[in-house]
């Protein structure tokens, strides 16, 4: 009976250490699995707050870890996403919409980014899928007149080719004598400004591509001939997009006349990138390079090099736009023997646009430059600019503009001296 009763009390023993075991290794399990979704949590987190911040390269390495801790909510997709398109990197972006969308009570806002997407990517095509699907299947107010301004877009942008169209008619109490040295006639007159411009992608997508530019401008003076001005442009541009930031380079060929007569052709190389720091704010750098050739010998002194460096904020709210920046200019022209023409410059602008409503704006543009010219005929120029303009939206593509513009040019030579005031009314028309 003993030896019984000792077999049967080891049995139990061995099987209560096999229970004991597995609740422990069980205990463990849960204890590393909570462990880990509430890092996971936490992760997630901290990749909201620097989403907010628009430190986006820190966002994505947050929510990734949360990924790969495990966290699997609608909410991390739609944060992967939207992480990933502030980063450029659309096709994860496009690959995360996609599981959200499999969420219906997300489906809507996933396919309305997924359209956004296919925008970015410059395929409006499949851009305007997906803002037809949205409409078609959301009552959702908001979605809905977003996705049918987007699909109009859409449809607009499809066309590989765009033409701008401006007319205005104005008044210019001191006319500039020719447009690359500011020293005013002492005349006024009423003039016409005519300008035209067409764009067209020759391959690729705007964003990823290479586009053609024509423009033609021309100032036409009622009665003051001589002071008639006009340019010709002809332009080749390459666009890329790299992570985040969008580059563009650009040659151009502008021939200016004046007065009816050739005055100079410019050969200009410029390059420039865009970064959005966030979802209002956008910084911009520009280099320029312009080569000057005076095409008219009366002008020779002009002859010579350009160079501008800009940098630029812009801040874009619901009801209000702002811009600024600062301009270097460096010159390098024949000159005279008793005057320079090569002042280094510097400008600081801005400019501050009020949207009224959808049909409504106005606009109020400030500007200071410094100009100084070196010796011969050493000088410094103080130069005031602000202009205020409304503008209103008959629809979508024509618009009329009404504008008035001061200047006041306070120099060391007193012949530079000068006042300046434009008031014009203008319409402009997109094809």
């Amino acid at each position: 009976m003993s030896v019984k009763k000792y077999n049967k009390s080891g049995f139990e023993m061995i099987t209560s250490a096999k229970k004991i075991l597995v609740f422990i290794v069980m205990a463990m399990l849960m204890l590393v699995a909570f462990e880990s979704r509430a890092s996971a949590e936490e992760d997630f987190e901290s990749g909201k707050e620097l989403f907010k911040s628009a430190r986006y390269s820190e966002a994505l390495k947050k929510f990734e870890q949360a990924r790969k801790q495990g966290l699997k909510t609608v909410a991390l997709y739609y944060n992967l996403g939207s992480t990933y398109y502030k980063l450029g990197d659309y096709s994860n972006a496009a690959r995360n919409y996609h599981i959200v969308r499999q969420y219906p009570e997300m489906k809507a806002l996933a396919e309305y980014n997924l359209g956004l997407v296919s925008v970015q990517m410059e395929d409006p095509v499949e851009a305007q899928k997906w803002f037809a699907a949205v409409i078609a299947g959301t009552d959702d107010k908001k979605l809905l007149r977003l996705s049918r301004a987007q699909l109009e877009r859409a449809q607009k942008n499809a066309k590989p080719w765009s033409v701008f169209a401006g007319l205005a008619f104005g008044y210019d109490n001191n006319i500039n004598v020719i447009p690359e040295d500011e020293f005013p006639a002492g005349v006024s007159d009423t003039y016409l400004d005519v300008s035209a411009m067409a764009e067209v992608l020759l391959s690729g997508r705007k964003r990823e591509g290479y586009l053609a530019e024509v423009l033609y401008s021309s100032i036409d003076y009622s009665d003051e001939n001589n002071f008639d001005q006009a340019l010709l442009r002809l332009g080749l541009n390459k666009t890329k997009t790299i992570n985040d930031w969008q580059s563009s380079v650009k040659l151009n060929i502008d021939q200016f006349t004046y007065g009816g007569e050739d005055l100079q052709t410019v050969y200009r190389l410029e390059g420039q990138v865009k970064k959005d720091l966030s979802k209002n704010d956008r910084l911009s750098l520009r280099l320029r390079y312009d080569d000057v050739n005076m095409d008219n010998d009366r002008y020779s002194y002009l002859e010579g090099s350009m160079q501008q460096f800009r940098i630029e904020m812009r801040h874009a709210g619901k009801s209000a736009i702002q811009r600024y920046y600062y301009e270097l200019e460096l010159n390098n022209r024949e000159d005279t023997s008793t005057t320079s023409y090569s002042p280094t410059r510097h400008t600081f602008r801005g400019i501050y646009t009020k949207l009224l409503d959808n049909k409504w704006s106005y606009s109020g543009d400030l500007a200071f430059r410094l100009s100084e010219y070196p010796r011969p005929g050493a000088r410094t120029d103080n130069r005031w600019k602000l202009s205020l303009s409304t503008d209103y939206r008959l629809d979508k593509t024509l618009k009329v503009k009404f504008k008035l513009m001061h200047t006041i040019n306070e120099s060391d030579d007193a012949s530079y001296d000068y006042d300046r005031t434009l008031l014009s009314v203008g319409f402009s028309k997109l094809f």
